[in-house]
């Protein structure tokens, strides 16, 4: 067994082989760790009636492995001989991989919190101003985490934190000016979020195309396509450049509309047409309010401009056909004879 006390960069072979064994040793420590999470820790926690702990033990299981794994390998590490220069890289390291798995860890804790606990107290609540708010928080939040975990891990590692960031200023401008359009948009989903021209669930109509807002995030909003339900991801600084039609603002919808009848048809023809489209509307239970005009005439048609509100906008289209039927039955009724094209 002499060949053990071999030295090889700096250390004897024995050393390597505790140092590799107990490597090992802590990777099949956490699997094991992993595993009694995965199975007897989640099977413990589907018996409550809380789906959180349920969440929080898958949460635990990919950092704990991690966590486990960088203890182990850090005290097997330091079984050996390196270098002063080795040694702090090795430290620098350790310590950087362990700020970042513990901020990894309450990440992923706020998430399964926030998918568990506010997600679904939001959809309880009958305003949407949590629901707009939700994706926000969850962005901020998880950035403001990252961010500390990135700080303590330098901070730890012997980096000076506070000369890093004074020395940042030239560096902090270039970088600004190319990060203006994600700043932009920040700002752009602020202006919305204070705003609120509109919010979720709302229907939209935006640079000629309509869809239902679905989430408002703080770089862009997802839109679902009223034709396709396609997702739609615009980045909010274009809401605040182009015009934006909040369909949802008014519950029920307009339907303008021309009826063009014959054009030798008589005045007293046209004012009966019209007191018929009247009355025809009026009649309807789901039309509250309704116009109707003689807009123009010449040798070939003369044009009778009618616009109606139906009260609720999902039934827009049934409302509309069975309008436009009545009117064609009143019509045939009192012999008003539409245009020929």
């Amino acid at each position: 067994m002499e060949f053990l006390a071999h030295v090889y960069y700096g250390n004897t072979l024995r050393d390597w082989v505790i140092a590799l064994a107990m490597m090992l040793g802590s990777v099949l420590l956490a699997r094991a760790l992993y595993w009694v999470l995965g199975v007897w820790a989640l099977q413990k926690a589907r018996k409550t009636k809380t789906k959180l702990d349920d969440q929080m033990v898958h949460v635990l299981q990919g950092p704990v492995l991690l966590f486990v794994a960088l203890v182990g390998s850090r005290l097997s590490l330091m079984r050996l001989h390196f270098s002063d220069e080795v040694q702090r890289a090795l430290g620098t390291v350790f310590s950087m991989l362990l700020s970042l798995s513990i901020a990894w860890l309450v990440t992923r804790a706020y998430r399964a919190f926030h998918e568990s606990v506010l997600i679904p107290a939001a959809a309880r609540s009958e305003t949407s101003f949590d629901d707009q708010i939700l994706p926000v928080l969850r962005s901020g939040i998880t950035l403001v985490i990252w961010t500390l975990g990135l700080i303590i891990g330098l901070n730890n590692a012997g980096v000076n934190v506070g000369a890093l960031l004074a020395g940042m200023g030239l560096g902090g401008l270039a970088f600004a000016l190319a990060a203006q359009d994600t700043i932009a948009n920040i700002f752009g989903g602020l202006t919305i979020f204070v705003q609120q021209p509109f919010k979720i669930g709302d229907l939209i109509i935006f640079d000629g195309r309509t869809g239902r807002v679905r989430e408002i995030g703080l770089r862009s909003t997802r839109l679902e396509d009223f034709t396709t339900a396609h997702a739609i991801y615009v980045p909010n600084s274009q809401f605040t450049k182009s015009l934006i039609v909040n369909v949802s603002a008014d519950p029920g919808h307009w339907a303008p509309r021309t009826y063009r009848i014959a054009p030798d048809t008589s005045a007293a023809k046209v004012a009966q047409a019209i007191a018929l489209i009247r009355e025809a509307i009026s009649a309807h239970p789901d039309v509250d309010k309704h116009n109707c005009r003689l807009n123009t005439f010449d040798n070939h048609t003369i044009e009778l401009y009618t616009e109606f509100h139906v009260r609720s906008f999902g039934d827009r289209w049934r409302v509309i056909t069975e309008v436009h039927l009545a009117i064609m039955r009143v019509f045939e009724q009192h012999s008003i004879r539409f245009a020929l094209p």
